[in-house]
């Protein structure tokens, strides 16, 4: 009797009283320097919205099971109560024979029961911390998921701001392109001049070449003919020599001959 009332106020005391967190909307949270420099990879195809439903069912299922658990402790707690009351009337007739096989008998069942009982309470209780990880989980990417925006929002606004920079010194750029482009039309009507006046000065040049070419084709000619006239007389020369050349020789040979003569007259002398 004892035993069973040992056990009957245990398994009171170990009936769960565990709290299910609720899943309320992030209405603010602290942007963590990390974050915006992107030390954890987000996925933005993730629906937080889904997950979160699914956290929430799941949520539904385990109190479910621990309702399930309680309503079956609460049956046990009967039946120990039913098995009490059977052993107080069997101790009433405690005379009529021994009970302590059927208590042996009562006492195991109850024991296995309660192991059974507690084995699915420790299931209950991991299974809740599951639960308790998912939705701390689902938060903190609520939270990365806000901050990814935010970054996302910061980078478009610096962009923003590079772009209107940019165009800033665009509009400073075409100021000088327009100064420039004066200067440069100035310098264009100034090339354009002096283009005409070169112009006018190829066309002189053109003139006195035409002239110089007259000239040259004058100049030919009169060498030409200059030419002819040196060549005929060169011709007349050298014909004049060479008749002279054929009679020195002439005169010559009569020369040697007569010396030869005088030689001959002179041996014989």
């Amino acid at each position: 009797m004892y035993i069973i009332y040992l056990i009957r106020n245990k398994l009171r005391y170990l009936v769960p009283t565990y709290c299910f967190p609720s899943i309320f909307k992030l209405s603010g949270f602290l942007i963590h320097p990390l974050y915006l420099f992107g030390f954890r990879k987000m996925d933005f195809n993730t629906d937080i919205t889904g997950t979160f439903k699914q956290y929430t069912f799941a949520g539904q299922e385990f109190k479910g099971e621990n309702t399930l658990l309680q309503i079956q402790l609460q049956t046990l707690d009967k039946k120990i109560e039913v098995t009490e009351k059977f052993l107080q009337a069997l101790n009433e007739d405690e005379a009529d024979g021994d009970h302590s096989t059927l208590l042996d008998q009562m006492d195991r069942v109850l024991e296995t029961e309660i192991k059974e009982k507690l084995r699915q309470m420790e299931e209950l209780e991991t299974s809740e911390k599951k639960f308790a990880d998912l939705v701390k989980e689902a938060e903190e990417d609520e939270i990365l998921h806000e901050l990814e925006k935010l970054k996302i929002a910061y980078e478009k606004k610096t962009e923003n701001e590079n772009l209107i920079q940019e165009v800033k010194h665009l509009l400073n750029l075409c100021e000088a392109s327009t100064t420039e482009n004066t200067n440069l039309q100035f310098e264009l009507i100034t090339a354009e001049n002096k283009h005409t006046k070169f112009q006018k000065d190829m066309e002189k040049l053109t003139e006195s070449c035409s002239s110089l070419e007259l000239a040259k084709v004058e100049l030919e000619s009169k060498i030409s003919t200059y030419k002819e006239n040196s060549i005929e007389k060169l011709l007349r020369v050298e014909r004049y020599q060479c008749l002279r050349i054929e009679d020195l020789r002439r005169t010559n040979q009569q020369l040697v001959a007569q010396l030869n003569d005088l030689n001959n007259k002179k041996t014989e002398n």
